[in-house]
């Protein structure tokens, strides 16, 4: 072929080239600071014991090319006080002019946040403020680090309590005597609470513990209380004399409750969990 003709096209494939070149310098020259701001967060799961949050954190690249978040960190504050704290690589990428949601869990016990302000556990809720830095790779520019920032509310937990309210003789024969114990729950909490798979341990001093397990669940609602009542049966034969004439005299018995139960809950990010139950103390014997 001619060798015009190859002058000819390797003209225009520079040409080509040295557009395409000054459009792609244009491009990196109008890079722009991408933004991020944390878009939402909720309530994902909590316990008796924890509790887990979830902020969504929303990135956006104004610029024609794809950024890459590298990391980020965050500290989850109470009363101008770290809570938790953490940090997280991230693979995650924004594409040219587009945005992306990272979503960052944060979880932590409610011991840690009664330890950190004790007067939490009077409360339903609290305020917090949700501090985090999103760490961007952009080209041209390097490394940027975007500060973003939350504040809300989060709901406190409390602990339920199980305490033996009166114990009542029902029924006194020659060889036998029936008690009623009443078990009084209570749940401070501004949500339902349902009881499972409650076992118990019940003793009266000079009496050997008894066992027993609640075969029905126990519905309390919030804010309120409820009564639950053991049946015990006790042989008169079997306790000693000045055992068998407290219990008829109606004298006042020192008392130890313990054992367990499923707790949960009507709300649905609500997690069962294991409770446990420890209390003594003084009640008398009514007739």
């Amino acid at each position: 072929m001619p060798f015009k003709f190859y002058s000819q096209k390797f003209l225009l494939l520079l040409l080509l080239f040295v557009s395409l070149s000054c459009a792609t310098i244009k491009d990196f020259a109008s890079m722009q600071k991408p933004t991020a701001r944390i878009s939402d967060f909720k309530v994902t799961n909590f316990s008796l014991q924890d509790i887990e949050l979830t902020f969504d954190m929303e990135v956006d690249n104004p610029n024609p090319v794809t950024v890459a978040l590298s990391q980020y960190d965050y500290d989850l504050q109470l009363n101008s006080q770290s809570l938790v704290k953490g940090s997280q690589p991230t693979n995650s990428s924004v594409e040219a002019s587009g945005k992306s949601i990272v979503q960052i869990p944060v979880s932590f016990g409610f011991k840690d946040l009664y330890d950190l302000a004790s007067s939490l556990k009077d409360q339903d809720e609290t305020d917090f403020n949700f501090a985090a830095n999103a760490e961007i790779d952009v080209p041209i520019l390097g490394k940027i680090t975007i500060p973003v920032n939350k504040t809300g509310k989060l709901p406190v937990v409390k602990f339920p309590s199980i305490n033996v309210g009166s114990v009542k003789v029902s029924k006194l024969s020659f060889t036998k005597i029936d008690l009623e114990v009443q078990v009084d729950i209570d749940n401070p909490n501004s949500f339902d609470l349902n009881f499972d798979n409650l076992n118990y341990n019940f003793a009266l001093n000079g009496i050997k513990a008894i066992s027993g397990k609640s075969e029905s669940t126990i519905n309390v609602l919030k804010k309120s209380g409820s009564k639950l009542t053991l049946p015990i049966s006790l042989n008169l034969f079997e306790l000693g004399s000045e055992v068998r004439k407290a219990l008829v005299d109606g004298k006042p018995f020192q008392y130890s409750i313990t054992g367990n139960a499923d707790v949960g809950s009507s709300l649905p990010i609500f997690k069962t969990s294991a409770f446990d139950f420890d209390k003594s103390g003084v009640v008398d014997i009514l007739k």
